[in-house]
């Protein structure tokens, strides 16, 4: 991405994901677009990421591909990084995953942006019912930590990320900025249809929290009561959930891994509902762009995390444990109410691409960004 100059006054440095990662993980790239975009508005800004030099489309699949990510983003990138900084005001880490790549890089004018603490609370034994990650994977949440204590100020989502990285012992300034609607990439784009027919739609990747094998198992029974409904997995779909589908014989699943904005648009347009299964998110960026197509959105009985950022916005229909199939069937039959509609554009409002690019650059500008409540209120 190049660098602009337009309003020409500080000088801001992206730090983006490794290009095999953002294959993977769509909302790594989305950030750092986004926060070249936001910042465009104060200074000079460009966004560097590290190259693919051991890790690339050869090695990816290698047993050996880890390592060759970190020997890439924490040596090799890390490195450059401590030159490149030399010439810029502020350096903004887009993915709080990436923090040790900027472990040479001065506190003082460093910002973090943390999506979640998912990674961290397991590496070090605070995920309740999840074994601790091995020896690497803490020494890399622990060195992502000590980044996140030093630099000037966090970039996060709502709660409760800040009083998780508070019981963390992370007392860094807190700015909540969440995520943006940005309505530029999706609403601009075309209409054609994809999918024939009814059905509904899951976007994302198939990380263990997301929980798309256990979709997959509740969806074996609603096709038993209705076959002519579909399920849409928009992104990264491993073998092992593609081997579940074929082993349930399962006719109304349909597998899109390789989606571009375009796709994405068209199939947010024509289902019926967003189904999100997931145990645990940071924020969930679909969520927010199906509640921008006026579409509902459905998530976990057993889950309170999307309730509370977004309320009456989405509805917890998907008892993924009981496997209550009538009482999805039943949800999915109902019209949207009003009250559901009413919060969505409250949602809307809250998370604009215009308040995205207030709060980004109110940060920056104190450099110090001041805590905000414990709660992120609507």
């Amino acid at each position: 991405m190049p660098s602009t100059k337009r309003n020409a006054g500080l000088r801001i440095l992206i730090v983006g994901p490794h290009p095999e990662y953002a294959k993977r993980q769509r909302s790594m790239k989305l950030f750092a677009e986004w926060f070249y975009r936001a910042c465009s508005e104060i200074g000079v800004v460009k966004v560097v990421r590290p190259s693919s030099i051991f890790l690339n489309r050869l090695t990816a699949d290698s047993r050996f591909a880890k390592w060759f990510g970190y020997v890439d983003q924490f040596v090799l990138f890390a490195v450059e990084l401590a030159g490149r900084q030399a010439f810029y005001d502020v350096v903004i880490v887009s993915d709080h995953s990436n923090a040790p790549m900027a472990a040479l890089v001065p506190g003082r004018k460093m910002l973090v942006m943390v999506h979640d603490t998912i990674a961290i609370r397991q590496a070090l034994g605070r995920l309740p019912g999840k074994p601790k990650a091995k020896f690497s994977g803490q020494l890399l949440q622990k060195a992502i930590l000590a980044v996140l204590r030093r630099c000037s100020g966090l970039l996060t989502n709502p709660q409760p990320v800040p009083n998780e990285l508070h019981d963390l012992g992370v007392d860094t300034p807190v700015r909540v900025v969440g995520c943006p609607f940005d309505s530029r990439r999706l609403h601009s784009l075309g209409t054609s249809e994809l999918i024939d027919g009814r059905y509904v739609l899951h976007v994302g990747s198939d990380n263990y929290r997301k929980r798309k094998a256990e979709l997959i198992e509740f969806w074996r029974e609603v096709e038993k009561r209705d076959s002519s409904l579909k399920l849409v997995l928009a992104g990264n779909t491993e073998p092992r959930t593609v081997e579940l589908i074929k082993r349930f014989a399962l006719g109304s699943v349909v597998i899109l891994n390789a989606v571009d904005d375009t796709a994405l648009a068209s199939l947010y347009r024509s289902c019926e509902a967003l189904l999100v299964p997931s145990e645990s998110e940071g924020f969930c960026i679909p969520v927010l762009e199906a509640i921008a197509f006026e579409k509902r959105v459905f998530t976990p009985t057993d889950v309170s995390f999307f309730t509370t950022v977004f309320g009456s916005a989405v509805e917890p229909c998907l008892d993924l444990h009981g496997k209550d199939v009538d009482f999805f069937v039943r949800c999915l039959a109902a019209g949207t109410s009003a009250e559901c509609l009413e919060q969505g554009q409250k949602i809307l409002r809250h998370y604009s691409w215009d308040q995205f690019v207030e709060r980004v650059v109110d940060a920056i500008r104190s450099r110090a960004p001041i805590s905000t409540e414990a709660r992120c209120s609507l």
